[in-house]
């Protein structure tokens, strides 16, 4: 089974900049992304950050290298595979992160397929399955997904 964690927006901007998150408390999302983040490492699912960047320096929010701009030190902190910046609402529009996540995919299943030739059929069969990859935002948070908690 192929899975990744993408976890996006998560910036400064929601948290000490001019559009924080109220509801839910700020905080308590950050923890709960923190700990899918982690869960996420130790099985082992590759995580990728993506943020939101503004072209244009003169754009106010999220214009690159500004605070505002910045991941979050909850996410920024942890290990990840890559950062992946978008300038447009959809995380794959215009981005690199379908390309990104077919090469992550590939190099999972290039360990998988050599672990698979030296495993048991049960590690085969496991190894052949493919799962969707599921997205979690600022907004969207572990408490959402039964299955992260």
């Amino acid at each position: 089974m192929t899975s990744a964690l993408l976890v996006i927006d998560v910036q400064n901007e929601y948290v000490t900049g001019g559009l924080p998150i109220v509801d839910p408390p700020v905080e308590g999302s950050l923890a709960r992304i923190a700990d899918a983040i982690d869960a996420a490492n130790a099985a082992g699912l590759p995580v990728v950050l993506v943020r939101h960047t503004e072209p244009d320096p003169s754009g106010g929010l999220f214009v690159a290298g500004t605070p505002s701009w910045e991941l979050h030190e909850v996410v920024a902190a942890r290990p990840h595979v890559a950062v992946v910046d978008k300038q447009l609402p959809g995380s794959f529009t215009g981005t690199v992160l379908e390309a990104l996540l077919a090469e992550v995919r590939l190099a999972l299943i290039r360990e998988a397929d050599r672990e698979a030739r030296h495993g048991t059929r049960d590690q085969r069969q496991a190894y052949g399955e493919h799962r969707t990859v599921w997205a979690m935002s600022s907004e969207v948070t572990a408490s959402d997904r039964p299955d992260l908690r």
